[in-house]
């Protein structure tokens, strides 16, 4: 079992092409991950994967009337020896999600997850993992994502449950 929060992500995005015509978008979405949460041990599941990391990603995003579709495709890169990060090597990582706007402070989304972590020696694992969750916008420049994550099957690595909690604030 396990508990806590888990690290503190720091990101950017750069929509580097807009078509209103066709309600599409594309971006570059960097994040940097700092280790605020708690490591695990033998005796509690932490979140917090103890070290800094780099992730980069490209988002998509469709919009076909009240209904949106995104798609999400990166790589997470630590920023620390192999010793600290018990020899994991990065993850690739790929998503798509469909939601739909009911009102305006209510955006209900399902999301697919797909990750596959490489380790030193050619080890690793991979999962796929179920979203549900909703996206509430307060204003123009705060919104809030909550939702629970499902791991549904994989290979090489624990399968979880997660709780998911966001503060997007946009400048």
């Amino acid at each position: 079992h396990g508990f806590g929060r888990t690290d503190l992500g720091i990101t950017g995005r750069w929509r580097f092409f807009t078509s209103e015509k066709h309600k599409l978008e594309v971006a570059y979405n960097p994040t940097v991950f700092v280790p605020t949460g708690r490591r695990s041990n033998f005796d509690h599941l932490g979140p917090s994967q103890g070290f800094t990391s780099f992730e980069n990603a490209i988002a998509i995003t469709k919009d076909l009337g009240r209904w949106s579709t995104n798609s999400h495709i990166g790589y997470h890169a630590p920023l620390a020896s192999m010793e600290r990060t018990e020899n994991y090597a990065g993850a690739f990582h790929m998503n798509g999600a469909v939601g739909y706007q009911v009102c305006r402070w209510l955006h209900p989304e399902l999301e697919l997850v797909w990750l596959h972590e490489f380790e030193k020696h050619g080890k690793g694992g991979k999962i796929l993992s179920l979203v549900a969750g909703t996206i509430i916008p307060v204003n123009n420049h705060v919104r809030f994502d909550l939702g629970v994550q499902q791991d549904l099957f994989g290979s090489g690595t624990e399968q979880n449950t997660a709780g998911i909690f966001k503060i997007a604030v946009t400048i």
